[in-house]
């Protein structure tokens, strides 16, 4: 049987000649169809489409492509209203007519009469002003109905419509044209609609404040209710009935009246505006730098958003809040949740839920099953904890019950005085969870009860009453008795049948609300250890080779504590951890663990096993915050930069260089004494100084002799010419520095030290301080900074053999190394200093790469340039022949193949900034 939508001849045949690809998409989409349409119809649309490719080719692509997209699902007058509206935008030329062919589109699929009217209405409008101001606009309009924010898009019409039904000058039109689709897209989905009406709003009675309010709106407006920014508009409108001026300054909120309206108005708070306090506060709690980050950051946040109450979690290393908090009426109370779930969330990592180790429970708990190796693989081992459950989801909801009864027991006993003040908040969460739980599910009681706290009657499934009431016994009575993680997981395993009697099938595969959305979520830690347990197995299996046990969780701890670090003290506290976990001796062997460190993999340090480091210590490390491109933000405390020492190389090296080079070393030597300075300066006619000018006192004389008023200006000054100049040179040691430079043999490494040789003369020459470093490293807690020569030490055979013995290390965290190098130069009173940052051009480390190292190194040269410091990078070019002026830019920074280009290269530097 022939379907009733099949049509037995091509629809558009003369269309199929001219582009078959087009005429194939909109028979493709007349054969979808539920009901046919009409020969004469489709008869129509082929001979507008022929008609528009004749005129001008991609207004007739863009009207073919428009039926195919509108033919499978549009009605006939649809089709034909679009036909016509193009056709008659087309009339007033081309570019008008592909716009309309192009956008006309989604305002007819989104089927509403009201949006259609006010889409052409605009558009005429629009076109009054020429047809370059319908791009944006529309654009903005597409994009509004593709996100399915029909009101955003009636409203922006409407706004539109405000903006350009009145007389506006050329330019004035072109800019609103651009401004106000820019101003749509920045506004919070959220509060869109309403933002947009009140900017119309402005727009029909005082069009020259929108600016000004724009303005407002990146200056806090944007945070406001809608009745409170109504509130404001209207407020603002009166101030403008004043005067223009007092309007102005009103909406862009930089008067004080408009600050304290603001301030009264605005009832919720950002997470920017709280983030500083709420890391203090963790600081202070924990101990460890804890960060703060919004939810919208959190990595695949719709995966760890399983309920609407959502409010709060963490992934071990920073804590997720919302990006703002509007759940009350006023602004204290907003800022007070803000601060309720950071202290509730604090506990996981002051009282250890983090360090759950499945190893360890079985040890305590042997009865737990084993699961299957194959899951093991990269699975945190909380997942694999719940996973030994026949309902891994009930059995986390129980954990959760648990651990966050613990924790609240803890806290109360370490801080009754916080205990006390976080009660209400939460006993108010918890008997809203227990008025809109579902009938006959008992987790929000039993929750309840574990913590201890006081509510009202519960009623939890009368099949299951007696599981629920001796699970409920044995949560009130054990809780509070649990010392670590490990208590809580054999709790778990102990409860579980009950728990699994309590809740009925239905309600035990749906995801349990708890106060404020807090669960303990593992999939969140995966990513954030997964490259701390590398070296954990790696440690783990030196221990088990050495017939030794240690802990996952103990071995984590003491890798952080230590930062990457090992020694013999550090495996004997590991090694004794694990037998006292077990019961057993805990003496354990100096000289099994100094065997152990002896094979530590390279990439774990060890505390003062580094040839030629005479401060490789951990007191001798310094911390500096690192840019993260993904979340816009610094990570503080991020990156441990170790100063080094090298042991001296062959002195040779230096001696061919200069012979080598010796027409460099000769001009360098004669442009860098220019800049020398030429002894005392006498300067004549000051009102103090060292010495009578006797000059100035013979005129002072003759003056008095002929009546008139003497000048007091009758002594000299001697300044003593001096340059105050620092200078410090930092060197790329990676191993990339062992690579050809284009256009020769020799390895960067051995061009930047032909270069230090050089600067080193030339410096030497001019008399100004200077210090020589290099850096390498390996991963964010092993950045080596290497000291070849400070700002006080001569340059002597130590100097120079320490440089000559240079060679390549292993990764570039550049950005580390130019904040020490900061910190060094800020250390000197010189009023000028420079950084010269010599190497291959080529950051690159264990998570420090591509488009995320370069932004943290542009970060650390904006950082010493607020810090006086003037950053000159110079690249020794590379066989890739990548263009490093693509990373960095064109501005202060230099490419060199051959270190004789390195005299002109300096004297211009040092010309510019010195001389």
């Amino acid at each position: 049987m022939t379907p009733r939508n099949h049509i037995s001849f091509e629809p558009m045949p003369q269309l199929a000649v001219v582009d078959p690809a087009l005429a194939g998409a909109i028979a493709s989409g007349v054969r979808k169809r539920e009901t046919p349409l009409g020969a004469d119809l489709l008869a129509a649309m082929e001979a507008d489409i022929l008609a528009c490719i004749s005129r001008e080719i991609s207004m007739g692509i863009a009207l073919a492509k428009g039926y195919a997209r509108l033919v499978e699902t549009a009605g006939a007058g649809t089709l034909s209203q679009y036909g016509r509206r193009v056709a008659e935008a087309a009339v007033l030329g081309p570019a008008l007519g592909k716009r309309m062919a192009i956008h006309l589109v989604p305002v007819l699929q989104a089927n509403d009469p009201a949006l259609t009217d006010r889409f052409l209405a605009t558009t005429r409008h629009l076109m009054k002003h020429g047809v370059e101001t319908l791009s944006e606009p529309l654009n903005r309009l597409t994009h509004l109905i593709a996100c399915k924010d029909l009101g955003s898009a009636i409203a922006f019409l409407d706004l539109l419509d405000a903006a350009f039904s009145s007389r506006l000058s050329h330019g004035r039109a072109r800019h609103l044209a651009y401004s106000l689709p820019v101003a749509v897209g920045a506004f919070a989905p959220a509060r869109r609609p309403y933002q947009i009406r009140q900017l119309g709003r402005l727009m029909t009675r005082a069009p020259d404040l929108a600016d000004a309010f724009l303005e407002g709106m990146e200056r806090g407006l944007s945070h406001l209710s809608e009745t409170a920014l109504e509130q404001f508009v209207a407020s603002g409108l009166a101030k403008a009935g004043a005067g223009t001026d007092a309007g102005r300054h009103f909406f862009s909120v930089s008067s004080v009246m408009a600050r304290e309206t603001l301030q009264a108005l605005q009832t919720e708070v950002p997470l920017e505006q709280a983030r500083t306090s709420l890391e203090r506060y963790l600081k202070a709690r924990t101990g460890r730098g804890i960060g703060v980050r919004p939810l919208s950051q959190l990595p695949d946040a719709g995966a760890h958003r399983d309920a609407t109450n959502h409010q709060v979690c963490t992934d071990g290393h920073a804590l997720f809040l919302p990006d703002v908090m509007d759940r009350f009426p006023n602004r204290e109370e907003n800022h007070h949740r803000y601060q309720v779930l950071a202290k509730l969330e604090s506990a996981c990592f002051e009282f250890g839920t983090f360090d759950f180790d499945l190893e360890k429970l079985r040890d305590r708990h042997p009865g737990l099953s084993e699961e299957p190796s194959a899951t093991t693989a990269g699975t945190p081992d909380l997942s694999r904890f719940f996973r030994l459950f026949d309902n891994p989801l009930l059995a986390a909801d129980l954990f959760t019950i648990v651990e966050h009864g613990r924790l609240w027991h803890r806290s109360g006993a370490r801080y009754p005085g916080l205990a006390r003040r976080l009660k209400n908040d939460l006993v108010s969460e918890m008997v809203r969870l227990l008025g809109a739980a579902a009938p006959g599910d008992p987790r929000p009681g039993l929750y309840a009860a574990a913590a201890g706290l006081p509510l009202p009657p519960w009623n939890p499934s009368p099949s299951s009453h007696p599981a629920v009431t001796a699970l409920r016994r044995m949560l009130q009575t054990t809780v509070a008795l649990l010392t670590d993680v490990h208590d809580s997981g054999c709790l778990v395993a102990d409860a579980y049948p009950l728990m699994a009697r309590s809740v009925p099938e239905p309600l035990s595969h749906a995801p349990m609300q708890t106060p404020f959305g807090r669960k303990i979520r593992p999939a969140l830690l995966r990513n954030t250890w997964r490259p701390l347990d590398r070296l954990v197995e790696k440690v783990r299996h030196l221990l088990e080779q050495a017939g030794e046990k240690g802990y996952a969780a103990d071995i984590r701890h003491q890798l952080q504590q230590r930062d990457l670090q090992l020694g013999p003290e550090d495996l004997k506290t590991i090694i004794a951890k694990g037998r006292s976990f077990r019961r057993r001796e805990t003496t354990v062997s100096d000289t099994l663990c100094r065997e152990i460190v002896r094979r530590l993999p390279e990439d774990i340090g060890r505390p003062g096993a580094d040839g030629g480091a005479g401060d490789d210590t951990p007191a001798a490390a310094f911390w500096y915050r690192e840019w993260h491109q993904q979340l816009n933000d610094y990570v503080e405390r991020h990156v441990r930069v170790r100063p080094r020492t090298l042991p001296p190389g062959d002195l040779g090296l230096w001696d061919r260089t200069l012979a080598d080079h010796r027409g460099a070393v000769r001009r360098i030597r004669r442009a860098f004494g220019l800049l020398k300075p030429q002894g005392l300066v006498l300067l004549r006619h000051w009102p103090d100084g060292d010495a009578f000018d006797y000059r100035a006192l013979v005129d002072a004389a003759v003056d008095i002799k002929s009546g008139q008023i003497p000048s007091d200006r009758l002594y000299l000054k001697r300044l003593k010419q001096a340059r105050d100049v620092a200078v410090l040179l930092l060197v790329d040691l990676s191993g990339s520095t062992g690579n050809a430079v284009n256009g020769s043999g020799k390895p960067v490494l051995q061009v930047e030290q032909e270069a230090i040789v050089l600067l080193c003369e030339a410096l030497e020459m001019v008399g100004d301080r200077y210090a020589i470093a290099g850096f390498s490293g390996h991963s964010r807690h092993q950045v080596d900074y290497f000291r070849f020569k400070e700002f006080d030490d001569p340059l002597t055979d130590t100097v120079r053999g320490r440089i000559c013995g240079m060679h390549p290390q292993r990764s570039t965290r550049t950005g580390a190394a130019i904040r020490h190098g900061i910190q060094a130069l800020s250390a000197q009173p010189s009023k000028i200093r420079l950084l010269v940052l010599l190497g291959d051009g080529y950051p690159n480390d264990i998570g420090y790469k591509g488009e995320a190292a370069v932004a943290d190194v542009l970060k650390a040269m904006g950082e010493a340039a607020a810090a006086n410091v003037h950053v000159r990078p110079i690249t020794v070019h590379l066989a890739s022949g990548e263009d490093t002026q693509d990373r960095y830019g064109c501005l202060h920074h230099n490419i060199i193949s051959d270190a004789r280009e390195l005299p002109d290269l300096l004297w211009r530097i040092y010309g510019r900034l010195t001389g």
